[in-house]
């Protein structure tokens, strides 16, 4: 069964309204909603890591001018359909991770853990990503920083933006702030120190 109509059939099974937690593009979801828009209905929100709102975004193609985030860059027509929904949107965007970067000490106060089986598992994993700094592009926990919000929202602070989203030309994917724009949630803030806590405690047998 192809994706979006897999997720059609578990929003309508669901007993309360669901939470969708999304760390890549949004083709399916947006696919989902083009199919059958009364799953809005049943989503309680949609938690993205995804969009930009910086000057410059993650994506190095020489058919983009640097403003994008990938997953919108992935498939902006799709971002767009989102965009359109009556979906909350939550974000973590490129600079929501900001304050957590894979960092030496990160890793090593993992290691100091290793004696226990779930640490040292997320030890291994982050023991295997190379944190990049010193370079143009360091290695954030943004996908990790997505799923903590939904766990534990007291970790960050979130403003409300309106934006719109570029589809087309070198800005494509762009996600772009607009009065005219439709509303979401962007985590601004976190806490480091509880992060870090936090998804150790997840880990730990």
């Amino acid at each position: 069964m192809p994706a979006h109509r897999d997720l059609i059939n578990h929003i309508h099974a669901s007993e309360r309204p669901v939470t969708l937690v999304f760390t890549g593009p949004l083709t399916d979801l947006a696919r989902a909603l083009t199919r059958d828009p009364s799953i809005q209905r049943n989503i309680d929100k949609l938690v993205w890591m995804g969009g930009s709102f910086s000057e410059k975004g993650n994506v190095e193609d020489p058919q983009s001018d640097g403003t994008a985030e990938w997953n919108a860059y992935w498939d902006p027509h799709a971002v767009k359909r989102v965009w359109e929904s009556e979906l909350p949107i939550e974000l973590v965007a490129v600079e929501s991770a900001i304050e957590v970067p894979l960092t030496e000490g990160m890793r090593l106060y993992w290691a100091s853990m290793r004696q226990n089986i779930g640490i040292d598992f997320l030890g291994q994993c982050y023991a295997l990503v190379p944190p990049l700094t010193g370079t143009t592009s360091p290695y954030f926990l943004w996908d990790v920083l997505t799923v903590a919000a939904v766990g534990n929202p007291d970790l960050v602070t979130k403003q409300k933006v309106k934006s719109i989203v570029r589809t087309r030309g070198l800005a494509q994917g762009r996600t772009e702030i607009s009065p005219a724009g439709r509303p979401a949630d962007v985590i601004s803030s976190l806490n480091c120190k509880d992060f870090v806590k936090y998804v150790t405690e997840l880990a730990r047998i």
